[in-house]
């Protein structure tokens, strides 16, 4: 049985060789578009978004109808060339595994995803993970310095006097009465 979907040990998985399989419409596209060099023409298509851009600018507060029709073609040109971005990429990268090159089909993964930062470690400026606590501690303390440091205030102490409390003892009870019940306390 070899109905949609099902396919048997003879048929291709490949959406190109395969007899059952409709290229998608964009593809149709995406060779209309290929310079000489066979890699698709990425530099017209750029312009051509960043005309449509252009074109849709100054009536963005003004007529929104026709700010419409260009930003739909801009968003729909900006999806075919991402289409036809991937297409190459995969394209490449099923090359590079009907080849059995492992190595490379490997490397151009891993740079095309991107290197893996790692969260559980602290890293110097070489990005070499430290171990030594105390390191850790002086990079933590200059992470929370740049975060939260603020260099505009001054370190002016106010006057604090020395010959008797700043609050009155009531005052402290009624603060710790109403902070434990939420009511105020009894005062004398």
């Amino acid at each position: 049985m070899t109905g949609h979907g099902v396919r048997n040990h003879r048929q291709s998985f490949h959406p190109k060789t395969s007899g059952t399989l409709q290229k998608p419409k964009y593809w149709k596209l995406i060779d209309c578009t290929q310079s000489p060099t066979g890699l698709p023409n990425t530099v017209g298509r750029q312009k051509k978004i960043h005309k449509l851009r252009e074109e849709r600018k100054p009536r963005k507060y003004t007529d929104t109808t026709k700010y419409r029709e260009p930003h739909r073609a801009a968003r729909r040109e900006a999806c075919l060339a991402r289409n036809v971005w991937y297409r190459h990429k995969c394209e490449h990268l099923e090359s590079l595994y009907n080849k059995h090159d492992a190595f490379n089909l490997y490397k151009v993964i891993k740079t095309f995803l991107g290197s893996k930062k790692f969260t559980n470690h602290n890293v110097d400026e070489q990005n070499v993970p430290i171990m030594v606590i105390y390191r850790k501690k002086q990079v933590w303390k200059q992470y929370i310095t740049s975060m939260f440091g603020d260099d505009t205030r001054s370190e002016y102490v106010p006057y604090a006097a020395n010959d008797g409390y700043s609050i009155l003892p009531e005052e402290i009870e009624k603060a710790l009465g109403k902070a434990k019940t939420g009511k105020i306390t009894w005062t004398r």
